[in-house]
């Protein structure tokens, strides 16, 4: 009779181990991938995204008038450039505004910032980037770029680099202290 509570906690808590360590080894995977690729860069650049904007027309309902407004979204970049041309590079700069070079001792603290934290889950359902990071190599070629929604707490990324999603808490606001060099 004692067998069937540790058959059921065996039941219940095998599968989460094995969840749990699957995170780790992903973690440990895009860590891995993400030293080997900031070896590769030279120079990184912040940078503030511009929104794309557009006029639209509508009718009004009196007299049948059509008026003309001027609408601008916050567009991924990432996103823009995979419907609308088949490679990713180069990245749209017609819509990237300010750009700040991060000083090269400040390297090493925007890695532990992006990659030697825990990934968090939460985050909300829009995604209005304004930021963006930028890697470039020893040729002042683009070899990666991560955009950022500070609302939403949302990083995309470009396929060929690292990854690991969203920083928890607290490093997620020192990333966005980076930033500030644009407000002052």
């Amino acid at each position: 009779m004692k067998m069937k509570p540790i058959i059921y906690l065996t039941i219940v808590l095998l599968p989460i181990s094995v969840f749990a360590q699957k995170d780790t080894l992903w973690q440990d995977s895009v860590y891995l991938q993400a030293k080997g690729f900031f070896t590769k860069v030279e120079r990184i650049e912040l940078i503030q995204l511009k929104p794309y904007c557009y006029t639209r027309k509508y009718r009004t309902r009196f007299f049948g008038i059509t008026k003309k407004y001027k609408s601008c979204n916050e567009l991924s970049i990432i996103r823009y450039n995979s419907k609308t041309d088949s490679s990713l590079y180069p990245i749209d700069t017609t819509h990237i505004g300010n750009r700040y070079d991060l000083k090269d001792d400040k390297f090493d603290y925007l890695f532990e910032l992006l990659y030697k934290s825990t990934p968090s889950n939460t985050h909300a359902g829009c995604y209005n980037p304004r930021h963006g990071i930028i890697f470039y190599n020893s040729k002042g070629i683009l070899i990666g770029f991560l955009e950022i929604c500070f609302e939403c707490h949302r990083i995309y990324a470009l396929p060929e680099t690292p990854n690991m999603g969203v920083a928890e808490g607290e490093k997620f606001y020192e990333l966005k202290k980076l930033f500030d060099n644009f407000n002052n």
